[in-house]
């Protein structure tokens, strides 16, 4: 505590002789005076960082004390007098000093509302709430919609993802199968030239039992991967319903039905692919680094809340920090791939993975980002 506090505190509190004077003629002077309306406003923001200072048992000066209790009644009398302001203003200084980076506004925003005070939001009545209770609340719901959301277009990818996988590695199959099994039919043709009448099935007799009995598993797989074929774009046809319908009517006129099937089922498996890539590439990424953000940003809630740091001016770089997120999750998918990394931790981790980084920790984009710039920009030696 400074000594000029404590001469002015002193003053204030204990006016005697010419003091006397001085502060009759202030107070002769000042009868009507209207105080200042920011000094009534600091005196009260002044009152609660006390309370504060004193329930967290943060050391104060006694001359502190009594000033800003003092001052709290000088004013409500309309008796602050020049000298009773200054000393108020610096020990306000030195109790805003000694309880940062806590602050009045942060106070303000964690505390609820002394007074019930109600707002009407879609015809219901709600109880006000403090700003640091609204802000919990609201990102709340945001990172409990943004895992829905995220949960639901990941398991909707990864079926389709698993469908047109099987779809691609059946249809291999069945033509590899059907090729063995055509190259059989024309060996035992060219073999025997006859067909088996007693088979009534087609089977073609070689006259070897080995090479029919090849033959017959040749053709059970190809039957066998033809309903697996079959059944596989039924899947992918009740997969694609949401979107299907906005494709548009094929361009080409095919009268063979056998070939109109194969072509509608190209056309949808190529959709499918697209959609697919563009899902992994753009909106995934985009999720994970939102969800990625919403962690982060809950998290630093929490430990601003506890310290009492949280202001509204927190709001602002949390909103930011969104956009950031949001954006980095995606770009941060583009530019790093953990297969062509050079090793660490990156490698082994997968590109949403990668974007979820990228949304709780902004700094690790730009840190790629500026490693990236640097490989280019960097002067050989």
């Amino acid at each position: 505590m400074s000594d000029e506090i404590q001469t002015v505190a002193a003053v204030v509190a204990s006016p005697s002789g010419d003091d006397l004077q001085s502060k009759n003629t202030v107070e002769k002077t000042n009868v009507d005076r209207q105080n200042n309306a920011s000094l009534g406003t600091a005196i009260r923001e002044s009152q609660i960082l006390l309370a504060f200072a004193s329930q967290n048992g943060t050391a104060l000066d006694e001359s502190v004390i009594k000033v800003i209790v003092s001052s709290g009644s000088l004013y409500t009398l309309k008796q602050m007098s020049d000298e009773a302001e200054t000393a108020f203003w610096l020990a306000f200084n030195t109790l805003a000093r000694a309880v940062a980076p806590v602050s009045v506004n942060s106070l303000q925003s964690i505390l609820d509302p002394d007074e019930i005070e109600t707002r009407v939001v879609f015809g219901m009545t709600l109880k006000k709430i403090s700003l640091a209770r609204s802000a919990v609340r609201w990102y709340t719901i945001l990172a409990i919609g943004t895992l829905c959301a995220l949960l639901t277009i990941q398991i909707y990818w990864l079926f389709g993802s698993k469908i047109t996988t099987d779809v691609q590695k059946i249809s291999e199959k069945y033509a590899d199968s059907s090729a063995k099994w055509t190259a059989a039919k024309l060996q035992a043709l060219n073999a025997t030239n006859a067909v088996n009448a007693n088979s009534g099935e087609g089977v073609l007799s070689s006259g070897n039992a080995a090479q029919d009995t090849i033959n017959l598993s040749l053709k059970a797989q190809v039957e066998s991967y033809g309903f697996q074929k079959d059944s596989s774009y039924e899947s992918l046809y009740v997969w694609s319903r949401i979107w299907a319908m906005f494709l548009p009517n094929p361009q080409i006129e095919v009268d063979n039905p056998a070939e109109k099937k194969i072509y509608l089922n190209s056309i949808l498996l190529q959709s499918s692919n697209l959609l697919l890539d563009a899902l992994q590439r753009y909106l995934l990424p985009l999720l994970y680094g939102l969800l990625g953000t919403c962690v982060y940003v809950l998290r630093t809630l929490a430990v601003e809340i506890t310290a009492r740091t949280y202001s509204e001016a927190s709001n602002v770089g949390f909103r930011i920090r969104l956009y950031l997120g949001t954006l980095g999750g995606m770009v941060f998918a583009w530019f790093v791939i953990p297969e062509n990394s050079d090793g660490g931790i990156f490698k082994s981790l997968s590109p949403f993975a990668l974007a979820f980084l990228a949304g709780y920790s902004v700094e690790i984009l730009f840190a790629a980002m500026d490693r990236f710039l640097v490989a280019f920009t960097s002067k050989p030696s």
